[in-house]
C-alpha cells in the first residue's frame, strides 16, 4: 500500500484549505470539503468566526496511509496555535521530527504553535473524529486582557516557550462542550455565537488547568467518544422502545458498566433519563407542529394506553400535553 504525505503551514486560509481539498479530490460547499473517493471519505468542516479565529471538524476515514506533514511557519510570521482534541486517539500516530508524540485517552488533548513541525497519520479503514483550534498570538492575548495578573504572567510564560508540545487528557466538561460543538457544527445553520462561547470555554479550561497544579482530580478515565456518540444515536432512532442496555453495549463494542458510566459524563444523565427526554421533546414537537390527538401521539411513540405518556410528560414538563394542545389550538 503506497503512502500518500501532503506538506503544509497552515490551513486556516481559504486557499490552503482548498488546496487540501483539491488534493484528495474533495467537494468544497459552504466553506466545508467533502470527499467520496477510494482514498478518503467524510467530510472536513472549518469555521472562519473571527479574525485570528478558526475551528475544523475532521470526520474522516481514509483508505491507504497518509501523512499530514505540518511544516513549521517562516521566520516572522505572527505566532498561531493548534488546541487539538483526539476524540478516537488510538488509531493516530504523531511524529516530531521522528521522535513520536505520545496520543492516548490520557493524552488526547494536544497544544502547539505554528513554529512546530509535526506529522500526522491514521490508521487506514478506520472512522476518526478531531476537532481543530487554531488561533492567533494576538487574539488569545486580546481575549485575556483583563484576567488576573497570576494568569496573564502564566500565559507569557507559556506562550513564549513557542516550540514545545503540551498534551493532556480531556475531562468530563470537556467532552460535553466538545460534543455540544459536534452537534452545532454539523448543523446546516449553525450559531456562530454559540461555537464560540463553547471554543472560549475550551480554551479558558486548558489554561486555567495548566495554570492550576492542583488538576490531578479532573483527570478522567478512558471516554469513548466514537462509541458513545453511535449509542446516543441507536437511542434516537429508537425513541418507541429503549433498547435493552445489553443490546445497546454489544453494537457499540463496549461493556454495559463502561457504557452507563461514559454515557452519564459526556450527556450528564442516564441512559433512561436521556430517552425519556428525548421521548419527551418529541412528543412536545408532534403536540405543537401536527394535528394529532395525545392519543394518536402517544400510540405513535409506543405507549400501548395515554395514562402512562400524560404522566411522563407532566412530570417532565410540569404541565399536561392535554394543556399544550389546547394553547396550540
Amino acid at each position: 500500500m503506497n503512502e500518500i504525505c501532503y506538506e503544509f503551514v497552515e490551513l486556516d486560509t481559504d486557499k490552503n484549505f482548498n488546496l487540501l481539498g483539491s488534493s484528495f479530490k474533495g467537494v468544497l460547499k459552504n466553506s466545508s470539503l467533502y470527499f467520496d473517493n477510494s482514498a478518503v471519505k467524510g467530510e472536513l468542516i472549518k469555521k472562519s468566526l473571527e479574525q485570528g479565529l478558526w475551528i475544523r471538524k475532521w470526520k474522516l476515514t481514509v483508505f491507504q496511509k497518509i501523512t499530514l506533514q505540518k511544516l513549521p511557519a517562516a521566520p516572522g510570521d505572527e505566532l498561531k496555535y493548534n488546541l487539538i482534541y483526539f476524540l478516537n486517539p488510538t488509531i493516530f500516530s504523531l511524529r516530531k521530527k521522528q521522535k513520536k508524540i505520545p496520543i492516548n485517552s490520557q493524552h488526547n488533548k494536544l497544544f502547539f504553535s505554528n513554529q512546530v513541525p509535526i506529522d500526522f497519520s491514521v490508521v487506514p479503514k478506520q472512522p476518526f473524529y478531531v476537532l481543530d483550534i487554531a488561533f492567533t498570538s494576538s487574539w488569545l492575548l486580546q481575549q485575556f486582557d483583563d484576567a488576573d495578573l497570576c494568569l496573564q504572567n502564566f500565559l507569557d510564560r507559556y506562550l513564549a516557550n513557542s516550540k514545545s508540545i503540551f498534551t493532556e487528557p480531556c475531562n468530563a466538561e470537556d467532552y460535553k462542550t466538545l460534543h455540544e460543538l459536534d452537534l452545532c457544527l454539523a448543523e446546516e445553520k449553525n450559531d456562530p455565537l454559540f461555537i464560540r462561547s463553547r471554543i472560549y470555554k475550551l480554551i479558558c479550561t486548558f489554561f486555567n488547568k495548566e495554570s492550576d497544579s492542583n488538576d490531578a482530580a479532573q483527570k478522567p478515565g478512558q471516554i469513548h467518544y466514537v462509541q458513545l456518540v453511535q449509542a446516543e444515536a441507536i437511542i434516537r432512532e429508537s425513541l418507541q422502545t429503549l433498547p435493552k442496555l445489553e443490546t445497546i453495549a454489544k453494537r457499540v463494542n463496549m461493556s454495559v458498566s463502561s457504557l452507563m458510566r461514559q454515557f452519564k459524563i459526556m450527556y450528564g444523565s442516564s441512559i433512561h433519563d436521556y430517552y425519556i427526554q428525548k421521548k419527551m421533546e418529541l412528543a412536545k414537537k408532534k403536540l405543537l407542529q401536527e394535528r394529532m390527538s395525545v392519543t394518536e401521539i402517544a400510540a405513535i411513540l409506543g405507549y400501548k394506553q395515554a395514562s402512562p405518556f400524560i404522566e411522563t410528560f407532566t412530570r417532565v414538563y410540569g404541565y399536561s400535553p392535554g394543556s399544550l394542545k389546547a394553547i396550540r389550538n
